[in-house]
């Protein structure tokens, strides 16, 4: 799936979307690794990939302060997706619904990122999917 990133040429991004999923396959050592050298900021892009890295991976002050940025600027997918790096689903459906509510993008990828194989059959995730108009 690296290859996908790299169309767009932009190695920050195939960095970030390694890690991330490095971060989705459990080897956070590895997902550190290859975001390390990548500011781990809301200015960056692939937002939501860094913010479930920075969760998922133990990165607890940087994570603190990544999702007080993310929530104070109301962002929402990359706030959804921090929150469920940290497996805090309560957060996440709150944090998705909005992010729903304000037509983040990313949305549209719900339906195939291998992040959520595991949430995918809940309740709460089909009701997340018929919202974006990927389930009926």
């Amino acid at each position: 799936m690296a290859e996908a990133a790299d169309l767009d040429g932009t190695p920050t991004k195939r960095q970030l979307f390694t890690a991330y999923l490095d971060a989705v396959g459990g080897r956070c050592s590895d997902a550190v690794s290859e975001a390390g050298a990548v500011p781990l900021t809301s200015d960056t892009m692939r937002m939501g990939e860094v913010a479930f890295v920075t969760a998922r991976c133990g990165q607890v002050a940087a994570g603190d302060r990544l999702v007080r940025e993310l929530t104070g600027r109301r962002l929402a997918y990359p706030a959804a997706m921090f929150y469920f790096g940290r497996g805090q689903l309560d957060a996440f459906y709150e944090w998705l619904n909005r992010a729903i509510d304000e037509r983040f993008p990313e949305l549209l990828y719900i339906g195939v990122d291998p992040v959520f194989s595991g949430e995918r059959q809940s309740p709460r995730f089909q009701a997340a999917m018929r919202r974006v108009g990927l389930s009926n």
